[in-house]
């Protein structure tokens, strides 16, 4: 060791035993006698601190971060090995935060979005896909491979303790305790400390109580509504403190450790008017299902806190609605909604929880928003849990200026008819706001309660889907789907003993042939057809009853004819709609019937298309000059596109042919241009009306380009020659069957029988090479080739 390095270190511990004396005239004469553990755990961190002035530890080493994953991890979760996961993205290149929460040393448990886009970047990196920053398997296996024979390192504050395995329950002090720290007199829920409880047995293990000790140089005073919390939910009512004890009692439980898991719970308290005394808490006994662990020695402390003079902010709420006031079932309705009025100086909100004091249940509500002062915050939370909703916001924070902010709860009321429901922030820390400035709770009142709400009667939504069909419909098709609608019944599980169809056409009479109705894929009162203007009932009997809260498909099938089975015409117009008569309907458990009816809810409109082909000339080929005598030569090509309203089987195609051309020609045939198959047969004889027997099958909105190929005679006319697409080239509807032809005579390309050149060249390599024979243009390849050209215009007839 060196002796500037001896120095220090004597001069530390120099320092520390005089802190250590100077506490103990201090603690002389306490306001209350101190124990042993107490003096010990203030003992504790003084020599923190001395490790702090010679530098600290690290985690360091190699094995830094490293740790051998074994569970997914996903947005939203805290505890397992989510710090493990952090500390681990700290130390391979994917930093969580440059300061703060989920900093290198300063790991948290909760799975954020910033613990998300880090996870997302190591995958990236990596060559992980998706990079959805998911923590699973895939990324597990890559994280291991990376830590593969690496010793890990030492497990230090900021470092989480491995999930034992094949042990018992287990209490320790969380990686992410808080370390000793100034908390501020009259503030809100300060967090004391954090314990995590690991379970290496195969079976869950329940908690049923808790006790605790308040330890530090201060009084009961200075500790009250002791609560614990996992993450944002607060899981127990406050508790009382008496000589310097309090516990957590739930028959219960207070909490469940999953078999192979962990659960860390924060022990968080309102503080006192009293300033300058050092206060934290102490795990002094555990009852659980399981016995601890031997390896668990009680009791584990937490760090002290030094509670400060400074002043901190204040929130006071508003008058709470709604009140004592009957709602329908129904979507997007304001549970809760009061103005929360921030005094002093902006805060952060981080956390609410809602909890439901009335008699309705969890399964009578979903899809709870929160707004702040209009604007919605956080993630939809689907349902709530235990009568209990909770929007976590520590991730990103939300931050509240002072004056009034308005929050409001909202949700899909569903149920239950007759049945309350009292949406309150219950305890007034059920709301976290963290002062701007000095980075602690406030500790507002709760709003006052209400008068509790009723959910009236049954309640029915019908909405067109937004999968409802738009495209054309072919004519005379059958079988068609028409409408799709989304059903959702409230209140009670709803029985819907009749729908009336309604059909409303552009030309025809409003009716409709073969008529079904379909609930969830399978159909639902028999096959009718509609016959009167304002709609045809289906009598549904027992067959359609729609469970509370859930959305069920319901949908309209017929054939695209009227009620006497004549075609609806091309160009028109069709929509079919259906609506509900409260006699109609029924609560299941209630026996109500929805207090209005259900006007008619209308489709799309669809438009009534015939089968469609039609034929161009193709753009890929212009007008050629050709030669006599060529063989296979391409005198013109087409293209054929069908409707999108069904496919066309393409049965003739006719090509007319000028007197002059056929004579000139032989073999005329037809060629798929994209594979070059023949299709139809060869006419060795062309004439000037050349019909074509094929078989070409073609979908809704599909193209085909096809070539006419000949065999050009040697006394050739000399054109021009200009082939046509007849106008009674077509085929039949894919789907109706109905005959439809391209409609007009097509003009294809010109071609020219023009005259060519023949070049001849002898190599001057050897004498005997043999000659290229080129048509049209000759270029000698070596100025020492010794050439000779031949040029012969050919004759014309």
């Amino acid at each position: 060791m060196s002796k500037a390095l001896a120095t220090k270190n004597v001069a530390a511990v120099f320092l520390g035993l005089g802190l250590i004396l100077a506490l103990s005239f201090a603690f002389a004469t306490p306001a209350k006698a101190q124990t042993i553990a107490d003096l010990q755990v203030q003992i504790q961190a003084l020599l923190a601190q001395i490790a702090a002035l010679q530098g600290g530890t690290t985690t360091g080493g190699t094995g830094a971060g490293c740790y051998t994953f074994t569970r997914n991890h996903s947005m939203g979760n805290s505890g397992g090995e989510v710090m493990w996961i952090q500390t681990f993205l700290n130390a391979h290149g994917a930093v969580i935060a440059s300061a703060g929460a989920g900093s290198p040393g300063n790991e948290t448990s909760y799975f954020g979005a910033r613990t998300k886009a880090a996870v997302s970047a190591f995958q990236a990196a990596n060559g992980i896909t998706p990079a959805a920053g998911f923590w699973g398997p895939i990324t597990r296996a890559k994280a291991n491979a990376l830590c593969a024979g690496v010793t890990p390192g030492p497990v230090t504050p900021g470092t989480p303790p491995p999930v034992p395995v094949g042990a018992g329950l287990r209490a320790m002090l969380a990686a992410d305790n808080p370390a000793a720290s100034t908390i501020v007199k009259s503030q809100g829920i300060a967090l004391l400390a954090k314990f995590t409880f690991s379970n290496g047995s195969g079976v869950p293990v329940t908690v049923t109580n808790l006790a605790l000790k308040r330890i530090g140089v201060s009084t009961d005073t200075d500790l009250s509504n002791i609560y614990l919390y996992d993450g944002a939910r607060r899981i127990t009512d406050p508790a009382g403190i008496s000589s310097g004890n309090f516990s957590f009692n739930a028959s219960g439980g207070l909490f469940t450790v999953p078999a192979n898991g962990s659960v860390t719970v924060s022990v968080r308290s309102d503080i006192g008017s009293t300033n300058g005394n050092q206060v934290g808490v102490q795990l002094t006994g555990v009852t659980a299902s399981a016995p601890l662990d031997a390896s668990v020695v009680l009791p584990i402390s937490g760090n002290l806190h030094l509670i400060s003079n400074a002043t901190i902010a204040t929130a006071t709420w508003g008058t709470a609605t709604p009140s004592n006031v009957t709602f329908a079932p129904a979507n997007e309705i304001t549970v809760f909604q009061a103005t929360l009025t921030e005094n002093t100086r902006a805060a952060w909100l981080h956390s609410v929880q809602f909890e439901n004091r009335g008699t309705t249940k969890d399964s009578d509500f979903a899809n709870f928003k929160l707004y702040v002062k209009g604007n919605p915050v956080g993630s939809v939370v689907p349902a709530s849990v235990g009568d209990k909703v909770i929007f976590d916001l520590s991730a990103n924070p939300l931050k509240l200026e002072t004056g009034g902010n308005e929050i409001r709860l909202v949700a899909d009321v569903l149920g239950t008819s007759g049945k309350t429901f009292d949406f309150q922030i219950r305890r007034g820390t059920d709301i976290l706001l963290v002062d701007s400035e000095l980075g602690q709770p406030l500790k507002p009142s709760a709003p006052t309660a209400v008068t509790a709400n009723t959910v009236e009667g049954i309640g029915l939504s019908v909405v067109k889907a937004n999968t409802s069909p738009t495209e054309n419909v072919a004519v005379a098709s059958t079988g068609q789907l028409w409408s799709r609608f989304e059903f959702r019944a409230a209140g009670d599980d709803v029985k819907v003993e009749a729908i009336t169809v309604d059909i409303d056409t552009s030309t025809s009479d409003n009716t409709m042939d073969n008529v079904r109705i379909m609930l969830d894929g399978v159909q639902v009162g028999s096959t009718a057809d509609v016959t009167a203007a304002a709609g045809t009932s289906f009598t549904l009997g027992s067959s359609m009853i729609l469970k509370l809260g859930k959305t069920h498909v319901v949908e309209i099938y017929g054939d695209s004819k009227q009620s006497d089975a004549t075609n609806y015409t091309a160009t028109e117009t069709v929509d079919v709609g259906v609506s509900i008569a409260t006699a109609d309907t029924e609560g299941i458990a209630s026996g109500d019937r929805l207090t209005s009816a259900i006007s008619e809810v209308e489709g799309n409109s669809r438009t009534i298309s015939s089968s469609t082909l039609t034929g161009t000339k193709a753009s890929g080929y212009g007008n050629q000059t050709i030669v006599a005598g060529a063989n296979n030569a391409k005198l013109g090509s087409f293209t054929l596109g069908t409707g999108s309203t069904e496919g066309v089987t393409v049965n003739t195609i006719v090509i007319n042919l000028s007197t002059a051309e056929a004579a000139s020609i032989t073999d005329l045939r037809l060629v798929d241009n994209a594979t070059g198959a023949q299709i139809g047969t060869t006419k060795s004889s062309a004439a000037a009306t050349n019909s074509f027997g094929v078989n070409v099958p073609m979908g809704a909105s599909q193209t085909k380009t096809i070539n006419v190929v000949a065999n050009v005679k040697s006394g050739a006319n000399a054109g021009p020659w200009i082939a046509d697409l007849d106008d009674t080239s077509g085929g039949t509807g894919a789907t109706t069957g109905q005959s439809v032809t391209v409609g007009s005579d097509v003009s294809l390309q010109t071609i020219t029988n023009g005259s060519g050149t023949l070049t001849v060249t002898r190599g001057s390599t050897s004498a005997n090479s043999t000659l290229p024979v080129r048509t049209r243009a000759s270029r000698s390849k070596s100025s020492r080739s010794r050439s000779r050209t031949m040029r012969q215009r050919l004759s014309r007839p």
